[in-house]
């Protein structure tokens, strides 16, 4: 593939890579100290983050954006994803209006991949707020830009329980914007 990082019209998308900057705001913002950070910093590389980005892929296709490549870009490392049609779930919300069988969908969805993932011994890590999760335009929504937070990390429970916080707090918010929850 030669692809260019601006290249916006194509089928794929294409994301530099910028190592732990995020994993290590929020190991510090949960208070998780050095030694999260050295562990997480000693096992991390763009090829492993590719391959775990792969297996969480495996195991909930529909929900999870697909990884295509890590390559060298312009003399930068970056990953190539698919390019999903559709827009952040956040900034959908408004277009949901009325829809509760839709809102209801995405509320199943949302909760069936985050399940998924952890009970295979995988997190998402970064959904706090709506943060990564996009709406397609058939309705499915699409977990983004996973964190890197290997199977067996000592502090993979509080990151397990931050993605369910998130979850229950982007369910409220997309209800309480709205319409109420289908039973």
């Amino acid at each position: 593939m030669n692809k260019k990082l601006d290249e916006s019209l194509s089928d794929v998308f294409v994301k530099p890579e910028t190592g732990l900057d995020t994993e290590m705001f929020v190991v510090d913002e949960l208070h998780l100290g050095k030694n999260a950070e050295r562990d997480l910093k000693s096992r991390y590389s763009p090829k492993e983050r590719f391959r775990m980005m792969r297996r969480e892929y495996s195991l909930a296709s529909e929900n999870v954006v697909k990884p295509i490549a890590l390559e060298e870009i312009e003399g930068k490392k970056a990953y190539v994803l698919e390019r999903i049609d559709g827009d952040m779930l956040m900034n959908s919300l408004y277009k949901l209006r009325g829809n509760s069988k839709l809102l209801y969908s995405i509320k199943q969805q949302l909760e069936d991949t985050v399940e998924t993932l952890h009970s295979n011994g995988y997190v998402h890590g970064d959904l706090v707020g709506g943060n990564n999760i996009m709406l397609t335009k058939e309705g499915k929504i699409k977990l983004i830009d996973p964190l890197y937070i290997p199977k067996n990390f000592e502090y993979k429970e509080v990151f397990i329980d931050l993605d369910n916080k998130a979850v229950k707090s982007v369910v409220n918010l997309m209800y309480g914007k709205v319409g109420k929850p289908v039973e």
